[in-house]
């Protein structure tokens, strides 16, 4: 897992679990509302799988509480992606589901800040901006 990166949810509670094999309910719920969590560490199961996410000690994620397997990394500074002037939608989530507008056909660079890239490597949306 890159340095830096956060998982997603879908903004509903979820459980903790206090252990990295997720057996162990705390009996807390992750708050609503929140769909990016700051990932310290995971588990494997034997079989190499991630199985869990940390996002605090004695705090655990299961991946089946996850969103499609994404994480959201920070990028360099200075970082830049191109739209070749295409009129790509803008989204104010990593979840790609509250759309905003467009991008400006005008310009082909955009400064990145994250991307959100699956468990295969493939891209899922790019954070441009600090906003």
């Amino acid at each position: 897992m890159p340095i830096g990166a956060s998982v997603l949810t879908d903004g509903a509670s979820k459980p903790i679990y206090t252990d990295p094999l997720t057996q162990k309910y705390t009996g807390s719920m992750l708050s609503p509302g929140i769909t990016a969590w700051h990932a310290l560490a995971y588990s494997m199961d034997g079989n190499g799988q991630v199985i869990a996410y940390q996002v605090g000690q004695n705090q655990w994620l299961k991946v089946s509480d996850l969103l499609a397997d994404a994480v959201i990394t920070p990028l360099p500074f200075g970082s830049v992606v191109f739209s070749y002037q295409a009129q790509a939608s803008l989204y104010r989530d990593p979840l790609l589901k509250q759309q905003q507008g467009k991008l400006d056909q005008r310009y082909n660079a955009w400064a990145a800040t994250a991307v959100v890239k699956n468990s295969q490597g493939k891209t899922l949306a790019y954070k441009l901006g600090q906003n």
